[in-house]
Formats: C-alpha cells, structure tokens, sequence
C-alpha cells in the first residue's frame, strides 16, 4: 500500500465527518432493519436497502457516502469470519493454483467449499472484493485494469464484471491485501500473510526436501527447482516427466517467480525458518558431490534422538571410540556401511560435535535432553545384550565395563571408601545378569587398585624408614 493509500478504518473515520445528521439517522435506521449486513453476517447487500437509500431523498453525493459507510463497516465487520474460511481452506487447496487471497474473495463458495468456475458467478465474498475495487476506481487508485464497474455486459458480453474483476487483481492484488489485511487483528493478520506470501507452503516444501533426499540423492535431475515443479505429494515420487502439476508445489514456484522477477531460489529461501533454511542452503550446494553431506549427518542425529538413543552415542562420544564400537555397545542391528561412515564424523569432534548436529534438528531439544543419568543409560543398554552376546563378544564386554570404570572414575579419586561402598550397592539392586557382571568386574577393577596402593604406599613408607 503506498503512501497515498488511506486504510478501510481512516475512511471510514472520514466519511463520518462528511455524513450530515440526517444521513447518520438514516444509517443508524438501517442498522436496525438490516441487521445482518451491518453485523458483517452476510456480505450480499439486501436489494431493499438500496432501494431504500436510492430513494432516501439525499444528494447524490450523500447518498454514495451512505452507501460507501456501510459497505466499509460490512467489511470490517467480516473480514475475521472471512480470513478464518480462508484458513480454513489452506489444507485442502494448498497446491491448488487458483488459492490466492483475491481469488479466494472471487470465486470461492463457503457453502460448498469449492472455487466457482462459471465466467459470470462470483463467489460467497464477490461483494467485497467488488466494492472495494470500485471505490478504488472511483478515486482514482487503482493499477492499469479493463473493469467498466456496475456494468455486467461489453458489447454484448456476459460475465464481463467477473472478468474485470480478476483483471483488476492481476496488477492490483498488493493494495487489495494491505487493505484487507489492514482489518484484521494482529494472530489472524499474520496466519493469513503466511499463507498469501507463501512462507507456510514454502516451508513445508523445504521440509519435504530435505525427507526426499536420501531416496533421490543419486538422480541426477534432483534439485529444488525440479522438486518444486516435478514433485507428487500425494505418491511421494519425484517425476520429472509428469505432465500434470496437480499436487504439487508447482504453483509455488510460479508465484516466487514472478514475485522475485525469475529470482525465485532466494525468494524461496527468504521464507523459511531455521533450522530449515541452513540446511537446505546446504544440501543444495552439497547436492551431486560424492560422499557424506551435512544433511546425512544431521539426520543420523535426529534419528537417534527420535530413537531416544542420542544419550548412548553422548556417552562415548568423548571417549575415542569408533562408530562400530558404539553401535555395537547400542546392539543396533544391521546398520549399513554408509550409516557407520556418518556416526564416525558425527562423533569426531566429541559430544560438541552432537550438540552441533543436533541444534539442527527439525524439532526443539534443550541441551538437557542428551545430558544422562550414566547409570541409567549402562543399565538400558546392558538390558538389550543378551547373556550370552556379552560372555563370547569381548570387544563388546570391554567397552562396556571400561564405560563402567571410567564413569567412578573421578568420584573414586575423591572418595575411594564411598566410591566402594557405591559400587557394591548398585552391585546387590543389579538385577540384570549383563549390567551385574559389568559391576563385578569394575568392582574387581576397584579392589585391585586399592590393593595396589596399599602395597605401593607399604613400599614408600619402607624407603622412608631406610
């Protein structure tokens, strides 16, 4: 809306001061007979009333400022219940090209919930977006158009007034929504831009982006823009020889072209939010270069999370242990080559490098979510070894107990009599035979370094004496 452009609620308060006492009576009359339109009810003027103010006695002048009050208060009146239907639609019209706010205030039919497809029908809300474009014209504020208003016929034409109606909205549509929106309070006026600007689409199509990745990273015709225009939501499949655009981000492609005037990548991007925008950003510099992307590493994280099995890699992460070894601790099944690869650069740079990851992960995750009760985690994942697993696989058995040992380690250092007295507790409530032997060997592991520094500290003091 530029700066000459008066909001619906400034013209209103200006028409009231032009409005005589007589011609305020009269609205104040029509407000009790008419009750439904002026409550913003209905937006279809009854016919009644305007023959009731074409035949008011007023000036002819008067008479448009009337008319032009109680059109404006109609509209401001409705503009809540008609943006909540247009909200309402977003699910099942998303992809549908013909789902924009002005022809939504066209042709929609709120009874039937469909777009109208006749060339004379206008829709539920056709009053609106008619009366508005009228006073525009009237005052001369409209963009370049070819609507003769009030007039439904050209040379003969029927359907010409809903015709110029679409017309007028081709270069129209930003001071048709600034004024629109302009009515709304703030929670409404801003899920109602998300969807016209395209920031609630767009990152849904990022999101399904980054989903569809791993199953075409190796087809050379994946990218953002060939997803955007070639991508099925319904069949989830990536086509780029489907002819049809239906179910598609398609049409968001379109808009962000002709909005950006061709510069639609970054149009795109400016919609989405974080993490969302980073890691598009770079999968889509990543995309056709060999090997492991940002994008596989993330998502490994955010699997485990999900998994809840993010705070077993956190245990070892800072212990130099190599991605089979933690997997192996975790007793997760046939994991692939490639899945090895990625924990092993995950975990490189210790629980930092996690925490990195999972910072962008598509969900919130507070850094308490990978900080553990160690004792808890040993004994969950000791629950998942069977018995046996642990007696024959020493490379297993020995990751575990040394995890053991490592976790007193520090309060043994401090307390050597309380560290053994917790250890042996923990040992009598172990009722688990693998986490059990785990603390009878990190038990024994304890015992013997005591013995050891009793014969150590019997030796010093023998040299003492000497």
């Amino acid at each position: 809306m530029n700066q000459q452009t008066l909001s619906l609620e400034d013209r209103t308060l200006l028409l009231i001061d032009t409005l005589s006492e007589e011609a305020s009576d009269f609205i104040e009359r029509l407000n009790d007979d008419f009750t439904d339109y002026m409550s913003g009810e209905i937006t279809d003027p009854h016919q009644d009333m305007l023959d009731a103010i074409d035949n008011s006695g007023f000036s002819p002048a008067e008479i448009q400022n009337i008319k032009d009050y109680i059109f404006l208060d109609n509209v401001r009146n409705s503009s809540e219940r008609i943006a909540t239907d247009f909200i309402a639609a977003y699910l099942d019209n998303r992809y549908n090209p013909d789902y924009t706010l002005e022809n939504f205030l066209i042709s929609w039919n709120s009874e039937d919930k469909i777009f109208l497809r006749g060339e004379d029908e206008l829709g539920s809300y056709g009053p609106i977006i008619a009366g508005i474009f009228d006073m525009l014209e009237r005052s001369n504020e409209l963009s370049g158009h070819m609507y003769v208003f009030d007039d439904d016929y050209l040379e003969g034409i029927k359907g010409f007034k809903k015709l110029g109606i679409v017309s007028t909205s081709v270069n129209n549509s930003g001071i048709l929504y600034e004024l629109f929106l302009g009515t709304l309070g703030e929670e409404t006026r801003q899920r109602v831009e998300d969807i016209i600007y395209d920031t609630r689409l767009a990152n849904e199509a990022a999101n399904k982006f980054l989903d569809e990745f791993p199953n075409y990273r190796n087809n050379r015709n994946f990218n953002l823009g060939n997803f955007l225009r070639y991508y099925d939501v319904e069949k989830r499949e990536f086509n780029p020889r489907r002819k049809s655009s239906a179910g598609s981000y398609s049409s968001l492609y379109d808009r962000l072209r002709t909005r950006s005037r061709g510069d639609w990548e970054n149009a795109f991007y400016e919609k989405l939010n974080e993490p969302v925008y980073s890691r598009v950003k770079t999968l889509v510099s990543q995309i056709g270069t060999k090997g492991i992307t940002e994008e596989d590493k993330i998502r490994l994280v955010e699997d485990l999370a999900a998994g809840d099995l993010l705070q077993y890699v956190d245990m070892f992460a800072n212990e130099g242990s190599d991605a089979e070894d933690i997997l192996l601790a975790m007793n997760i099944g046939n994991v692939s080559r490639a899945e090895l690869d990625v924990l092993t650069e995950v975990v490189t740079g210790g629980r930092e490098s996690v925490k990195q990851y999972l910072g962008q992960c598509r969900f919130q995750l507070p850094d308490s979510a990978i900080q553990y009760d160690w004792r808890l985690s040993l004994m969950k994942i000791s629950e998942t070894v069977d018995p046996a697993k642990f007696e024959g696989d020493h490379v297993l058995s020995s990751i575990l107990i040394n995890k053991s040992i490592q976790l007193y380690a520090d309060r043994f250092k401090q307390d050597k009599p309380g560290t053994m007295e917790a250890i042996r507790s923990d040992l009598d409530e172990a009722d688990n035979p693998v986490y059990n032997q785990i603390l009878q060997r990190t038990l024994a592991h304890y015992e013997l370094r005591l013995k050891v520094g009793q014969v150590t500290g019997f030796r010093d003091r023998l040299i003492e004496v000497s």
